[in-house]
């Protein structure tokens, strides 16, 4: 994939199949989210970023006052879309922030899944999931601060024995 950004100009934007953002070969492409965007999924859809060693990068950042939100399209059904998941191949750099992130979960563990790599996840409003609000597996170290999650079928943060979280605070 290369480097694009979703504008509130475009927004909303309907997501109808998985969108992933890695390359095969040369510099992570960027994922770039504007401030207000919204983001509605189709049934079974996700977000991945990174794959294996195929890098890529999310740059969702809104603000206290305009967020970006990702949610269902049509649906207030629980793990309706597969949510947003950072995978090995994620940037380190990667930061969602400031963003609201409703009924997801589906084929995934989490709303936000983080999986051996170390995002930043940062005053996010994650709420009605059908698994985890945020879930945390092999290894993964992310930078939290400011999450609100609430509402979700399981707990708001799991994660499996390998993970350690770098920083939480409330």
């Amino acid at each position: 994939s290369t480097s694009t950004t979703w504008t509130t100009a475009g927004s909303p934007y309907i997501v109808q199949s998985d969108v992933t953002v890695a390359a095969e070969s040369g510099p992570a492409p960027v994922l770039t989210i504007n401030a207000g965007v919204t983001v509605k999924f189709n049934a079974g859809t996700g977000l991945y970023i990174g794959s294996g060693s195929f890098p890529g990068k999310l740059y969702a950042v809104g603000l206290s006052t305009s967020k970006i939100t990702f949610t269902a399209n049509g649906s207030t059904q629980r793990g309706f879309h597969n949510s947003i998941f950072f995978d090995d191949g994620a940037d380190n750099t990667s930061i969602l922030q400031y963003a609201n992130v409703y009924y997801g979960g589906g084929a995934n563990p989490g709303n936000v899944t983080v999986s051996a790599c170390n995002v930043t996840v940062k005053k996010c409003t994650i709420r009605y999931s059908s698994n985890a609000g945020i879930y945390l597996q092999n290894g993964a170290k992310p930078v939290m601060s400011g999450n609100s999650v609430a509402y979700c079928s399981s707990y708001p943060l799991s994660f499996d024995p390998s993970c350690r979280v770098a920083s939480v605070t409330s």
